[in-house]
Order: C-alpha cells, then structure tokens, then sequence
C-alpha cells in the first residue's frame, strides 16, 4: 500500500483535534468548542488550520513525514513560524527520529530554549511510521492567551466548497487570470475578462433567448447557458403581457449584470466561482496563479476536448488538495458505526451532525442555517461528476448501506495527483511526497 503526506497529516490533525475537544490536552489557548477549518489558499498554506470561536483564536499545523530530512524539518520549523503571519498560534508535527538522528531531543532543545514563551509556537511528536504515540513535548505557553490580534476566521469547513463550476471554467478563469496584467483591483478585472469573453457574452445580453457561453459543461459537448433561469421567467412574462420587451431587457440588465446591485447573477456567480478558486488554491488572494493553477492549465490544454481526461485532472485535484480524499474517508468511517442506516434524507442528516460532533465543521456559532441546501447535496453532485461514487438510480442512496465510493479510482486519481502535482502542491514536501509500503 501506499502512505500518502495529506493523510497522515490529516490523522494527526484530528487526533490532535479530538484530544483537545475531549479536554485530554488541557490547554489556555484552544477550548473544547475547537473545529478544523478550511487552510487559507494564500502563501504560506499550512497542513491542517483549527479555529476556537469561544476564545476567537486560529491555529495552524506543520506536518512532517516520518522520511523527512533533517534539513526538511529546520525548513518545517520556519514555516510553522511564518504561518503566525495569519494565524494566533501553529505547531510543528515531527518524527521522533529521522536517519537515525534523534529529532525529538533536538527539536525539544531548540524550542526550550529560543521558543517557548518567545513566539506562540508548539511542538508535537509521533513515531515511526504508523504515527504512534502522538503527544505535545512543548506547548504554546499560557501567557499568548491574553493576546488581542485579531484575525478573521474562515468560518468553513475544511473540505474544499463548490458550487456548479465545471473543470473548463475553471480554465477559462485562469486563462483570464493569466490575461491580466495589472496588479490593481486584479479580483474584478480577473472576473469582468471571464464575464465578458467566456461567460456572459455581449450577445446573451441583448435578448431573452437562451444563448450558449463559451465555457463546457463536464460532458465537455453542451455549454453552460448563463441568465437561464432569469430568461425562463423573463420569456413567461412576455408572453403573458405582463412586461415589455423593453422592461424586460431592463429586467435582465438589472438582475443579470447591472453594476451597483448587491445581488445579481453577476455577484453571485463572481462569489461562488470564485470561492472554489480559492479553496483549490488555483491561484492566491491577488487572483494570480499558484504553480498549482499553472500546471492544472498546462496539463489541461494537454488533454483537448477529451472529457474523462478533463475529469480525471479534475477529480485528483479536488481529492487531494480539495481535500474530498479525507471528506470521504471521514463519511465511511462515520457510516460503518452507525449501525442502522434509515432513509436517504435522515442519513445525509446523521452524517453532518456526526462531522459537526467531532469539530470537522467549521461554522460561526451566531449564524442560522438558510436551509437552502440539504447536506452534501453539492458534494454528491461533484462525485457523481467525477465518478467516484456510485449511483442508485436516481439517487446516490443505497438502504442499509448509504453511500458507496469507487475506491479503487479514488486510489488511482490519488496516486496520480502525487505524479503529476505533488510538486506544486501547497500542503505537500517536496522531498518527500509519498512513502510506499
């Protein structure tokens, strides 16, 4: 078998996490209301992010490898430092020993003496390869409590979020990221060139008819159709008499991509697209492309109109950087203790409650739920996209079992992303990107 770097550090991570919840870690700076939060796209990214609400704290984790070097691990201690940039505290996860060389006594020196209680840093260690004996050697000191900073919690949970994006507009988004050059007010101008030349063509705006944008659907044949729903309404109206057509292409201005509206297609198409840029790390907070968004284009372009290969590029992104690997892995656990698995709708519900019960939902504790979307509606949407669960009819619902994923292609879509991206990748070593077993 294979030990890949973002699940080992994603065990680590929630161990960690469900020590701290169950009170075992006594600890001034996280209280038992800490959840894993998703990792901001921007540099420097860390493994694993934690965010505390009732103490509006935010702590980032350095995970290494049990094959790190030990000049790898004096680069881990610089970024478990750099991410205090955008973070109140962060920890160092480290082997006990690498080549033979006790990591642990070094590791625990160096922080006696130049760390504790001079930077908001811990240290924790494991051993061998199968991470046992998880434990802190070197706790943030209990004076960085009564620190102020104040940074703002993502408020999401750690899996990546997505909204109805296929993989070509992912593309077409970078394309138009790399067509800008300016470095001011990038985040609009990036998303006006998408509108204009790929999305919202000027000829869409002119009628109520449906006309085709210039990005695929994931069947890489039909096109996405922009203002569909708005135009559907907009069409009833006329032929009723109840508008105009000029009011109605008024109408379709307004609710379309006039500017000066909170709320329109343009705005929030611009949020839901763009978030999932973010969460993919395909490019940073100025909307300039990751090396990550860079290959992703590259192997793209690679791939023509070859849909399945579109998808497998899609897909192993997703899985791991996405982090849907540790998403699905968490819903199989959960599902195999359930016991009893009741009706489609109830089990979808058991699973999020079961997730927000061990802290993996990441969610502002004042704010109410819409209740717009059922659990997973979205993720079940995504996977069934890519092809890496298994559908029911009409459903993704199977009695008495749940969900069921094709594992052995999420094998194969993992072992690939390790090929082809592990080296651009945010939250993976370069020196040491899988350990085969």
């Amino acid at each position: 078998m294979t030990v890949y770097h973002h699940r080992s550090a994603d065990i680590v991570a929630k161990h960690v996490l469900q020590k701290w919840r169950g009170d075992e870690w006594d600890n001034v700076i996280i209280s038992n209301n800490v959840t894993l939060a998703s990792c901001p796209a921007d540099f420097p990214s860390p493994d694993a992010d934690f965010e505390d609400f009732s103490r509006k704290k935010r702590i980032s984790f350095e995970f290494k490898p049990h094959t790190e070097t030990k000049r790898g691990m004096m680069t881990g201690l610089g970024q478990a430092i750099a991410y205090l940039k955008k973070a109140h505290g962060s920890y160092l996860v480290s082997p006990s020993e690498i080549e033979d060389f006790n990591m642990e006594t070094f590791l625990l020196e160096t922080f006696n003496e130049f760390i504790e209680g001079k930077l908001p840093v811990g240290l924790i260690i494991y051993d061998g390869i199968n991470l046992e004996n998880i434990r802190i050697i070197c706790d943030i000191h209990p004076s960085f409590a009564e620190q102020t900073r104040e940074l703002t919690l993502t408020k999401e949970p750690y899996w990546c979020w997505w909204r109805d994006s296929p993989p070509d507009l992912s593309f077409k988004l970078g394309l138009s990221a790399l067509a800008v050059s300016s470095k001011q007010n990038r985040s609009k101008l990036v998303w006006d060139h998408f509108w204009d030349n790929y999305f919202a063509l000027q000829s869409t705006r002119s009628t109520v008819e449906n006309i085709d944008s210039d990005v695929f659907t994931f069947d890489m044949a039909t096109k996405m159709i922009p203002f569909e729903t708005l135009k559907k309404d907009l069409r009833a109206k006329l032929e009723s008499n109840q508008v105009t057509n000029t009011a109605a292409l008024n109408e379709l201005k307004i609710k379309g991509w006039g500017q000066g509206y909170l709320e329109n297609n343009y705005q929030n198409f611009k949020k839901n697209f763009t978030i999932f840029m973010d969460h993919i790390n395909f490019w940073d907070e100025n909307k300039s492309l990751t090396p990550l968004g860079l290959r992703f284009i590259e192997r793209y372009t690679a791939c023509g109109n070859d849909s399945s290969k579109i998808i497998d590029e899609f897909a192993q992104i997703l899985l791991v950087e996405g982090k849907h690997d540790s998403l699905i892995s968490d819903l199989e656990s959960i599902s195999e203790g359930m016991g009893v698995i009741r009706g489609n709708f109830s089990y979808n519900k058991d699973l999020y409650d079961a997730l927000d019960k061990k802290g993996y939902i990441a969610k502002n504790p004042n704010r109410t739920s819409s209740g717009a979307r059922k659990p997973f509606q979205s993720e079940k949407q995504l996977w069934g996209h890519l092809k890496i669960i298994k559908k029911n009819g009409n459903t993704y619902f199977y009695k008495n079992k749940g969900f069921i994923f094709d594992k052995e292609r999420i094998e194969f879509l993992v072992n690939e992303f390790y090929k082809n991206y592990a080296d651009v990748s945010s939250h993976i070593d370069n020196e040491s990107r899988h350990i085969a077993i």
